[in-house]
């Protein structure tokens, strides 16, 4: 499978080959291999979704700007692609599940607090192949500009006062109310979906329940927000989706990772429909 055998892997030491020389014996056959990405390895990955139109968002980007430069690519069992880069000098590239922007749907980020699958790993859809073995090379600037602009903070799309008034302060929290339960809506949809399929943002378990993490992390964390980090993960472990391979406690590592990513949730203006 794609799941961590162990449960605080992003806080485990990397293993090394003296490591898998001692351990690969007896546990090799059962076990698939998985290199944290980001500043643990110095290496992110661009990973191609074609189920979710990556293989389109990919053409359009090479149409835009140009080919990929020649780097380690990874053809992944379900068909997809991981295309592996260097972190530039000064360059923070954070694990971004999810669509990289509107305009290229499909596209994940894997940086830091993530990870690759890697060859030879095999899964039920297929095998991790190295389709160019290279050794990962720099990204193309355009594509550090556009993964550095999804995780650029976004202003507030109305000020936050000083002072919120009792009226306001009970839109407020109606709007927080509305957003969390929709969050949990979303999840007991995934938890619905069969194996292998995906809702209609194009999400498994995985990048659902870490997309939900962030947006409560995003709420807990803005200055006009009543939800408190207890209320937020209740809500996450209430609604997400479990089973033998997918834990709960994979769904507080989620939080612990996902939470604190992105900027805060801005205060909805007034009248505004629910964004979530």
């Amino acid at each position: 499978g794609k799941h961590p055998i162990w449960r605080d892997w992003s806080s485990r030491r990397p293993l090394c080959g003296a490591d898998i020389a001692e351990i690969w014996p007896n546990t090799g056959p059962k076990w698939n291999i998985g290199i944290t990405t980001g500043k643990p390895s110095g290496f992110w990955a661009l990973d191609v979704d074609p189920k979710n139109g990556g293989r389109e968002s990919a053409q359009k980007l090479v149409r835009q700007h140009g080919a990929f430069p020649m780097t380690t690519v990874v053809r992944t069992g379900s068909g997809g692609f991981h295309y592996w880069f260097t972190i530039p000098e000064g360059v923070e590239i954070t694990n971004s599940p999810g669509t990289l922007n509107d305009e290229h749907p499909g596209i994940d980020v894997r940086g830091t607090g993530g990870l690759v699958v890697a060859p030879p790993s095999v899964t039920h859809l297929g095998a991790y192949l190295f389709r160019h073995d290279a050794k990962p090379t720099d990204p193309p600037p355009y594509l550090v500009e556009l993964v550095q602009k999804r995780e650029v903070a976004v202003a507030s799309s109305e000020p936050v006062p000083e002072v919120i008034t009792p009226a306001e302060r009970d839109r407020l929290d109606r709007y927080i109310d509305g957003a969390v339960l929709a969050i949990q809506e979303e999840l007991r949809f995934l938890g619905k979906l069969k194996p292998g399929d995906r809702d209609p943002k194009g999400r498994g378990w995985e990048k659902g329940i870490a997309d939900a993490a962030q947006r409560l992390g995003q709420l807990v964390r803005a200055r006009w927000s009543t939800l408190t980090p207890e209320r937020a993960l209740t809500a996450l472990l209430e609604a997400a989706p479990t089973d033998d391979g997918f834990t709960t406690a994979d769904v507080r590592t989620k939080w612990k990772t996902q939470a604190i990513r992105g900027p805060e949730a801005p205060m909805p203006p007034r009248n505004t429909p629910d964004p979530f």
